[in-house]
């Protein structure tokens, strides 16, 4: 019941276009096999293929979103399975000196439309419900998740090392597509312990379980290796050795995100909790923190275990110093729904009529209301026809240099690897052109001549970057200074065979320095490369009207995307009209004037 109403609300919701941040890159990987950045999502890539083997849309980014939504919706349905299974089990009575009265067994009927109401609210909160309506790892990380809560709770009524083996290959599928995994390691350790306690027998009953979820991870990673030698277009990371695959298992380029300091916990946080009411339909908090301490007379052992588990992730992610942090906070998601869920059955135990158990049902309803202007997605495009106006705009055979990852990046790789346009448009990432690997492989699988005439500055760069990546010391300034030659060098040797082009964001920056001999000149969404002296360049004023959902507004909590496509835009057009009028053109910077956005 809970799968068969939540994937109709997220088909119902579902984007029908590439959206935001590492959407292009994780269909383009599902699609060709590739291996995505860290830490590569190795099941998520060969389990996305093997679903885009089946002719069911016409686009196979469409497949990809609304495989999204199935791995989301199976994967709170085995959450309120879960919720299902432990409101049924009879626990021994409080043996508490504090304990007035036992707790009072719900019955099959309240247990399952407890278990529906909980789930269903859970899968209707913003978090969960936006890894339904695109392509996203996080998830089937919930639906991971979703299958290690159940084999722990198996394992726990059984004791078995077969039953624990059962969670440690669920471990091992987890990590091999998300790290956040971890988070579950320490609510599995209470929970463990307190049913084996610490002794040699019980460490040792662990040993052939944790060699069974090994083996999976093993298997799962070798995968990355046997495609980073192929030659598919999504190679992150240029994984050939342990050090290479090292790295990219740890999330190693992006180690200064992690564990920012205090002000960063501090601000995270406070959005975190911020949002929570908001998240949970207002009443959310209410039955949570009533849930807490009844779930502590149900079973001590797990409400410690699903505590730990919050207290854990809660601390934990608040510390990454990045933008979209809510799917890390998913393991604590499932554990507030826990306690909702344990708080439902104290509301109905108070009222003592489990008649009115059906009317659960408005709870999540309300979630429903609240949640779903900002959770649709259904006519959310503008990613995409801000990459193929902006694309469209310029010459087939183009070189692009930008760092507009989130906007344009990963929808130019979706187009290129899955749709087989752009085939002969270079667009390099000009922040990832600080690692070594994205030279050495990504850009040359992208352009097999990208490099030439550029061989001997490529080679000092990344003799002066080679201590920085391994941990040495090292020497930022000569970093810079040598990366910055050769982006020169590779700006100047392209220009003589195609025309080059520059993000808008660079526009009267000093961040990116461009040949000597050559000047840039605004081009709506571009800065064109041109000789200097060069007389005027014509543009023809271009129609960009993007359509932006009330969830994308100015007034909503993803305005940053919106406005910063709207502002790229209008930025180029100032230039332009500054341009015009500048070479005597009034009536083409009227035009470009014409085509701003307010």
């Amino acid at each position: 019941m809970v799968f068969c109403i939540l994937l109709a609300v997220y088909a119902f919701t579902l984007a029908p276009a590439v959206l935001h941040i590492d959407s292009g890159e994780l269909a383009a990987a599902q699609y060709s096999l590739g291996v995505t950045h860290p830490t590569g999502y190795p099941i998520f890539s060969f389990l996305g293929y093997l679903f885009l083997q089946i002719p069911i849309f016409d686009r196979p980014i469409v497949q990809s979103n609304f495989l999204a939504a199935l791995w989301t919706a199976a994967g709170v349905a085995l959450v309120a399975r879960f919720f299902f299974r432990f409101l049924s089990y009879h626990f021994p009575a409080s043996k508490s000196k504090k304990a007035i009265e036992p707790i009072r067994q719900s019955s099959e009927m309240e247990s399952f439309w407890i278990s529906i109401a909980a789930g269903l609210f859970l899968g209707l909160t913003t978090t969960v419900w936006a890894q339904a309506t695109s392509v996203e790892v996080y998830s089937l990380q919930i639906l991971l998740f979703s299958i290690i809560l159940n084999a722990m709770f198996y394992a726990w009524k059984e004791n078995t090392q077969k039953a624990w083996a059962f969670v440690a290959v669920a471990f091992g599928f987890g990590f091999s597509n998300h790290m956040t995994t971890l988070m579950v390691l320490p609510g599995f350790a209470v929970l463990y312990l307190y049913k084996n306690g610490l002794s040699q027998k019980s460490i040792k009953n662990l040993i052939l379980p944790a060699l069974a979820g090994f083996s999976v991870l093993l298997l799962s990673y070798g995968f990355l290796f046997m495609r980073a030698e192929s030659n598919a277009l999504i190679n992150w990371g240029n994984i050939h050795d342990y050090t290479t695959l090292k790295r990219h298992l740890t999330g190693h380029q992006y180690r200064t995100w992690i564990f920012a300091g205090s002000k960063v916990a501090a601000r995270n946080l406070g959005e975190f909790l911020k949002a929570l009411p908001s998240e949970w339909a207002m009443i959310g908090p209410v039955f949570m923190i009533l849930g807490i301490g009844y779930a502590l007379k149900i079973s001590r052992i797990w409400a410690w275990t699903f505590l730990v588990a919050l207290i854990f992730n809660i601390g934990y992610v608040i510390q990454y110093d990045i933008k979209d942090l809510e799917p890390y906070f998913m393991l604590a998601m499932i554990a507030m729904a826990f306690f909702i869920a344990i708080g439902l059955k104290r509301v109905l135990d108070k009222w003592q009529k489990p008649n009115l158990a059906p009317a659960l049902l408005a709870i999540p309803a309300l979630a429903l209301a609240l949640n779903l202007t900002a959770s649709d997605q259904s006519e959310t495009r503008f990613f995409e026809t801000y990459t193929e106006k902006s694309l469209g705009s310029i010459e087939p055979n183009a070189l692009v240099l930008t760092q507009q990852w989130d906007f344009l990046i990963t929808p130019y790789y979706y187009f290129r690897v899955v749709e087989g346009k752009y085939k002969n448009l270079m667009v390099l990432d000009k922040e990832l052109m600080r690692r070594s690997w994205y030279l050495n492989r990504q850009m040359q699988l992208l352009d097999p001549e990208i490099l030439k005439g550029a061989e001997a500055e490529k080679e000092e760069f990344i003799k002066q970057l080679q201590p920085f990546e391994e941990s040495r010391p090292y020497d930022a300034g000569q970093i810079e200074n040598a990366y910055q030659s050769l982006i020169g060098k590779i700006l100047s040797e392209q220009s003589k065979k195609r025309p080059i082009y520059i993000g808008m964001e660079y526009f009267q920056s000093q961040e990116l320095k461009i040949p000597n001999g050559f000047a840039l000149v605004p081009m709506g969404f571009w800065l064109k490369m041109v000789p200097t002296g060069q007389s005027y360049v014509e543009s023809k004023p271009i129609d960009f009207k993007p359509f932006y959902p009330k969830n994308w507004s100015s007034k909503s909590v993803n305005a940053y995307y919106s406005e910063f496509i709207t502002n790229t835009w209008n930025t180029g057009c100032r230039a332009r009209i500054e341009y015009e009028t500048r070479n005597g053109k009034p009536d083409a910077a009227k035009l470009w004037e014409q085509k701003m956005i307010f």
